[in-house]
């Protein structure tokens, strides 16, 4: 990868020691349990990355499916990007390449008014207008992709592999209840249980 240009709208930089590895990190993210995680819920720090004995994809899949929140993230390292998004992609990161050019942002429309105006896609531009979503990681773009909800992208010599950390599997079966009295509390349980995570972050 000769050149990339990353374009992220108020995202944290992370910085290791050397220099060598960057964190754009954007979110908070706590422990399955519920307890914050360091610098406002960064699931990787810099220098941990740089040390690290292991592949940065293999630690990048076994942190992010021991967390749950709402966040983004782009890592470099070593000419190579991760990318990676929550499990509801509550924070949308995009990319795809120009004149060999990689380019990363969280924000098409602002990256547009800085660079070229991107080409539309006909063929999803239909989809779109259809169905009101594009399948996938495309985009009415031409050429511009999207990180689809929990997974990881690697971006290395101009080449794009994706790894899913999660995946919803619904249940097979679902519980019915027969009384509203037992549904109310039983959503009750549920809002509670959310809200006194979201608050403790």
């Amino acid at each position: 990868m000769k050149e990339v240009k990353i374009m992220l709208h108020d995202y944290q930089l992370f910085t290791s020691g050397k220099g060598n590895t960057r964190v754009y990190y954007k979110g908070s993210a706590s422990s399955k349990d519920g307890e914050l995680l360091p610098e406002g819920g960064l699931p990787l720090l810099p220098d941990e990355l740089e040390n690290a004995p292991r592949s940065t994809e293999l630690i990048l899949l076994e942190k992010l499916s021991e967390i749950c929140g709402l966040f983004s993230m782009v890592i470099m390292k070593e000419g190579a990007c991760y990318l990676a998004v929550d499990i509801i992609r509550s924070n949308p990161l995009f990319y795809g390449f120009n004149n060999n050019i990689l380019f990363i942002t969280n924000n098409l429309h602002e990256f547009q008014k800085v660079n070229d105006h991107l080409p539309v896609s006909e063929e999803t531009l239909e989809e779109f207008m259809l169905t009101g979503f594009v399948l996938g990681s495309h985009t009415v773009y031409r050429d511009v992709f999207a990180l689809q909800a929990g997974e990881i992208n690697i971006i290395k010599n101009n080449q794009v592999s994706s790894k899913r950390y999660f995946t919803y599997h619904p249940p097979e079966s679902t519980i019915r209840h027969n009384d509203d009295l037992m549904f109310t509390q039983e959503l009750d349980r549920l809002l509670l249980s959310v809200f006194s995570r979201m608050i403790k972050q």
